[in-house]
């Protein structure tokens, strides 16, 4: 009994000395080397203990770990409402059956049972626990691995029933990529709750005395991460992911009970990157004021077709979506091999976008570059730098897209295409709530043109192809507040014979695309440059975290020839969120 209760109580101490080691600070060195010792063991371990009788081993596995801390805060009125500073941690594994020539990838089976055991998943520890870690990373893998298994099998016997044409044939499914071991600097800085709740609240507490207004707030949303990545190539990569949204929402209602809602959304890397109080609370009250213009504006109700002057946030977002976010974009897209049990296999039937490489597809007015490691322009910071992407490679200095409209290269991952052999390093690390994700996705885009025009320049142009066109008026769209990350657009109709603008209520711009770009276009001498999250809700603005840094250098105004204007149902010009 004595034995028992000795051998208890060793146990108990144990356990204390567990939990104190792990609730001290560790300095972040320590943490890193926990970390990556933890995902280099289990890759070795997984390597060399996994294998199938007919499969045989992986060739390939990467492991991808973020752990960092997540602060948001909201407040209404001057009052705070929300506050949570929590660790977070998440996890993704890559694990590739056959070869580089060909592997289980790049392959859709419709007929394949699913493989519910593979979705059974752990979460990976916030803390840098070795053994938990490890474990989360062992189970996952064991998952992962069966799937690849069962996918690999099909893909060869498909590919024995319907053997392929000699392109896709001798077309690789993966390409090589030699070791890099990058870790840049940056400690995980979890910002003080304190400091996130004073803003928010200082913030929202200038709606106190300001009438007429609805329902307003304020609120913050930081992350501050780092992500580790180690593959079976050598490759080891220790990386900072640091993202800071501030959003400022105002509702008011007009006397037709409509409710009129917009926000301000300001992103920065850090908290000290954010614009000071007093410009959040200007802006503000600017926002405010402008919703309460709108009770009274005019509204729109046909739709409008003819040429149209963007402006700032609005030109760079019709440039990033319609170059990038296109049926036809300046991305490499390899379509999977698709199992369909016809009398052939094969990717798809849509032609290619590089197929037209070497040809005009945007005005010949344009030249597109992508240059992913410049980090700062007119003293602005560049969040969409990539000093190496998500599968470990390190991306040129430059790469020209488009050379006077006539396309010559497309953004890329390590899945080669015809036209594409070599990842140029653009399989982007992103954010989304509480960890991160991967995309395809560009990185800092610098858009020239060879013929500039003068915004007086520009309105004259607007004017006369509005007189081509037989139009009465025509339409100018600004953002409210230049220097937010999202602002709202606020749409002027530009009457032809007086020259007389008048604010009216906002009206739905269909998305702009390549073919629009096309089209008879005229940019700016002068230039904006705007850091946004590509693939998430900012287009409408928001706090949420969700999606690509990516910077954009444009011309600060762009004059389309045609765009098509649609009357919106609610009076705004988006879906913005309306407030609880």
């Amino acid at each position: 009994m004595v034995r028992t209760q000795y051998i208890s109580f060793i146990l108990l101490l144990c356990c204390l000395h567990f939990d104190f080691l792990y609730t001290q600070e560790i300095p972040q060195a320590e943490r890193d080397s926990i970390f990556i010792t933890a995902l280099r063991d289990e890759l070795k371990r997984s390597m060399e203990g996994l294998e199938d009788p007919e499969a045989g081993k992986p060739f390939f596995i990467s492991y991808s770990l973020l752990n960092g801390v997540l602060t948001s805060s909201e407040a209404v009125l001057g009052a705070l409402t929300e506050s949570s500073s929590v660790d977070i941690g998440d996890w993704y594994l890559r694990l590739m059956m056959g070869s580089y020539a060909r592997n289980d990838e790049n392959f859709i089976d419709p007929l394949a049972n699913p493989d519910i055991p593979g979705r059974i998943q752990i979460a990976c520890p916030v803390e840098p626990d070795y053994w938990g870690i490890r474990k989360a990373f062992w189970w996952n893998t064991d998952n992962v691995f069966r799937s690849a298994v069962r996918n690999y099998k099909n893909k060869l016997g498909a590919i024995k029933e319907f053997p392929l044409d000699a392109e896709t044939d001798n077309l690789a499914d993966y390409t090589k990529a030699d070791a890099v071991k990058i870790s840049i600097q940056g400690s995980v800085a979890g910002l003080p709750r304190q400091k996130a709740e004073n803003l928010v609240k200082d913030v929202s507490s200038v709606f106190r005395d300001v009438k007429d207004i609805y329902r307003s707030a304020a609120s913050l949303t930081a992350m501050s991460a780092t992500v580790y990545i180690i593959n079976t190539e050598g490759s080891e990569i220790r990386i900072p992911l640091n993202l800071c949204l501030v959003n400022i929402t105002v509702q008011v209602k007009t006397g037709d009970e409509e409710i009129l809602s917009d926000n301000l959304t300001y992103m920065a890397p850090f908290f000290s990157f954010l614009p000071p109080a007093d410009t959040l609370k200007k802006d503000a009250l600017r926002l405010g004021e402008y919703l309460l213009q709108l009770k009274n504006a005019t509204k729109t109700r046909t739709e409008y077709n003819g040429p149209v002057l963007l402006f700032n946030h609005a030109s760079a977002n019709a440039f990033l979506y319609g170059l990038f976010d296109d049926e036809n974009k300046l991305i490499a897209i390899r379509e999977p091999l698709v199992y369909n049990m016809k009398k052939s296999m094969s990717s798809s039937d849509v032609l290619p976008f590089e197929a037209r490489m070497d040809k005009r597809i945007i005005s010949k007015n344009l030249t597109v570059t992508a240059l992913p490691h410049l980090q700062h322009f007119n003293g602005i910071h560049l969040m969409g730098h990539v000093p190496v992407d998500a599968e470990g490679i390190i991306p040129p200095d430059e790469i020209v897209l488009v050379q006077d409209g006539v396309l010559k290269n497309l953004l890329n991952n390590r899945i080669p295409t015809p036209k594409m052999p070599q990842s140029n390093g653009h399989h982007r690390i992103g954010v989304r709530t509480g960890g991160f994700t991967f995309q395809d996705a560009p990185s800092v885009i610098s858009i020239s043109a060879t013929t500039k025009f003068s915004h007086a320049g520009l309105i004259q142009h607007l004017i006369s192809i509005g007189k081509e066109k037989g139009l009465e008026s025509v339409y100018i769209i600004r953002p409210l507040i230049v220097t937010a990350t999202y602002s709202p657009l606020c749409f002027y109709r530009l009457d032809i014979l007086s020259g007389e603008q008048t604010l009216v209520k906002p009206l739905q711009l269909n998305q702009v695309t390549m073919n629009d770009l096309n089209k008879r276009i005229y940019v700016s001498d002068s230039i904006c440059v705007t850091n946004v999250l590509f693939g998430s809700f900012m287009r409408s603005g928001g706090d949420f975290l969700d999606g690509i840094p990516v910077s954009m250098i444009v011309p600060d105004a762009l004059l389309l020839e045609e765009a098509a204007l649609q009357p919106s149902g609610n009076g705004m010009g988006y879906g913005f969120p309306m407030l609880d």
